[in-house]
């Protein structure tokens, strides 16, 4: 480890930033070297005027890893950095930090830095998605701008933890839709504040239409070639048929969109864009406009398997499709979206990694560790998602997310210090939390189980999760889990199995209720026959009541379909596999993918949805 101020230059241009939520900012070197850099903003690398790759940006607190680059035959070096002011832009990204830089671990290293006025910002679609990018013809910098010297004593930059990302060329099919209608007025999408809003407004039957088609849901970064005397709209989604955007309000944030200005050649937005539909609309035919793409992706090397049929295969390599999109310098949600590194999300993508790939852990345990930097003693808990927002943000306490990290880390963790955090947490968790029963009581935060819109008390959003002390009530899957992590780690869970059943078991259902003043509910049902030993009869009476919900598919989302399996899998690994099979093979043969939710207007592609490979692969 080296601190960066010992033997780096670490610089940071001097520009007015009050007014700036995003800036792409141009730094230029000479080449003849091997790049050490550092920074905890995202980067493009550009060798002689052609995309080399990306980096930074990945950070924890205090840490940045250090990207190594060749650019031994290359004349000139350009680092375009994406700036985000982390007081102005509320964007669940990754974290943004208040002190940004960019470092050369070269002492000697001579820099310039330019505003990149190639690429202006127009209106941000929604807080979970960046600003939209108005990309404009190259014109000559301006003046240089000061680069000071920015010394960061507190942080350390270090070797990498994880390979680097690569980008793959991606080949492109293209499909033309007839115009319906005709533009009442000139269409200038450069010229707008919301690209995407104005597009709408001009009415999609009235434009020129092309679509994209790429091979995976992904990461991908694109580049614009735009002779056109008129300028391009932009719309990036995962599914093809363009008015679903405005089908439903949750497809609205599966899609974000840039304008190309007449006369770009070569362009490119700044960052990565995840989709696999790309939509170019224009207000003359837009036959003319050239779009490359690369697809962004951590180089995962996949186990040799052998499934037993066509249809677990199928779902098998939805999964591996699931990874692709949502492995990103950590384990992350989605690749459309915010692109945090949710620690729930994690335990199924960890299993996944494990099982399907051969260098998948350092990936979780890179994560992992990251995570376990928001850890609050205070709370005894880790964040619900890190590293989002800022170094301070603390506004996610969530207890089954945590436990969630916990029996992450006990499975798939092997450093000591991750290890004894986690026995520390859940003895600590004796201490505040438990009540002389031993039963665990409503722990503060936010108490997510599940997407269940019939459910409210599954999402929990308001209904007991923000109380700011703990109240007497108690949570059948914080329970659960919490006795599962006890006894993983080897704690003495201190309350009976038996006890802990009681308290939640509807006798007149055989299900289990979230709380014991509520109704029954599949979730808290999974949970408890999953994590906590079961009498026999008394579990194949409650898996007949989850097996005999009519709406059981509408009540579970893939994620939640991991427990439910493992519940069946307590009684009979053959129902678990006959379970997964129905619920997502369809899935994952009309999509490739396995979605977010219990339907398909959401994410196409979650890191959450693959837990069930622990089932399917031995």
């Amino acid at each position: 480890m080296r601190l960066i101020a010992d033997n780096a230059r670490v610089m940071w241009p001097v520009f007015d930033a009050r007014d700036v939520r995003e800036a792409s900012l141009l730094f230029v070197t000479s080449g003849g070297r091997r790049l050490q850099l550092a920074s905890n903003c995202a980067y493009e690398l550009w060798l002689d005027g052609a995309f080399a790759g990306a980096g930074g940006l990945r950070c924890a607190p205090g840490t940045v890893e250090i990207d190594t680059w060749d650019a031994t035959h290359a004349a000139t070096v350009w680092v375009r950095l994406q700036y985000l002011n982390s007081e102005t832009v509320s964007l669940w990204f990754r974290c943004l930090f208040p002190d940004p830089f960019l470092a050369d671990l070269d002492p000697t290293a001579k820099w310039v830095c330019h505003r990149d006025d190639s690429v202006t910002f127009a209106a941000q679609m929604d807080r979970q998605l960046a600003f939209q990018n108005v990309v404009r013809a190259p014109v000559a910098p301006g003046a240089p701008l000061p680069l000071e010297s920015a010394e960061r004593p507190d942080w350390v930059a270090v070797e990498p933890a994880i390979a680097p990302l690569r980008h793959v060329p991606v080949a492109i099919e293209w499909t033309d839709t007839p115009r319906r209608g005709g533009l009442r007025s000139p269409f200038e999408p450069h010229r707008l504040a919301d690209v995407f809003a104005g597009t709408r407004q001009a009415g999609l039957k009235n434009l020129f239409h092309r679509t994209g088609r790429l091979p995976l849901i992904g990461l991908h970064r694109v580049e614009v070639r735009n002779p056109l005397a008129a300028g391009v709209a932009l719309l990036y989604g995962e599914v093809e048929d363009l008015n679903l955007i405005t089908a439903h309000h949750e497809r609205t944030k599966v899609h974000l969109a840039d304008a190309v200005a007449p006369g770009v050649i070569g362009g490119a937005p700044v960052g990565q864009r995840g989709c696999r539909y790309i939509h170019v609309l224009g207000g003359v035919p837009a036959g003319a406009v050239e779009v490359t793409a690369w697809r962004q992706e951590y180089p995962l090397e996949w186990a040799r398997l052998s499934p037993p049929d066509d249809l677990s295969a199928d779902i098998l390599q939805a999964c591996r499709n699931n990874l692709t999109a949502c492995i990103d310098g950590g384990a992350v949600d989605t690749c459309w979206r915010e692109r945090a590194q949710w620690t729930g999300d994690l335990r199924m993508s960890a299993i996944a990694l494990e099982k399907l790939t051969t260098n998948g852990l350092p990936v979780v345990e890179r994560a992992l560790a990251q995570i376990a930097t928001s850890y609050d003693p205070a709370a005894a808990m880790v964040q619900g998602a890190w590293p989002v927002r800022r170094p301070d943000y603390r506004g996610l306490a969530m207890p089954t997310y945590h436990l969630a990290f916990c029996l992450t880390a006990l499975r798939h963790g092997r450093d000591p210090r991750l290890l004894a955090l986690v026995r520390e947490s859940l003895l600590k968790w004796r201490a505040l939390y438990r009540r002389d029963d031993g039963l665990v009581v409503d722990v503060p935060g936010w108490h997510f189980v599940d997407w269940d819109t019939r459910d409210p008390q599954a999402a929990d959003t308001g209904h007991r999760g923000m109380r700011r002390q703990p109240g007497p009530m108690c949570h059948a899957v914080v329970n659960a889990w919490h006795f599962e992590a006890c006894v993983r780690a080897g704690h003495d869970p201190g309350v009976d199995p038996d006890r802990l059943h009681h308290a939640f078991y509807d006798p007149a259902t055989h299900g289990y209720r979230l709380y014991p003043d509520g109704g029954p509910s599949v979730h808290a049902t999974a949970a408890m026959l999953g994590s906590v030993p079961t009498d026999p009869r008394l579990l194949e009476r409650s898996l007949a009541f989850i097996t005999g919900m009519a709406d059981l598919d509408e009540r579970v989302t893939l994620y939640y379909g991991y427990f439910v399996a493992g519940a069946l899998a307590r009684h009979d690994p053959a129902r678990a596999i006959d379970y997964i099979r129905r619920r997502y093979g369809p899935v994952a043969r009309t999509y490739g993918t396995l979605y977010e939710k219990t339907h398909d207007r959401a994410s196409l592609a979650h890191g959450w949805s693959v837990g069930i490979v622990d089932f399917l692969v031995p």
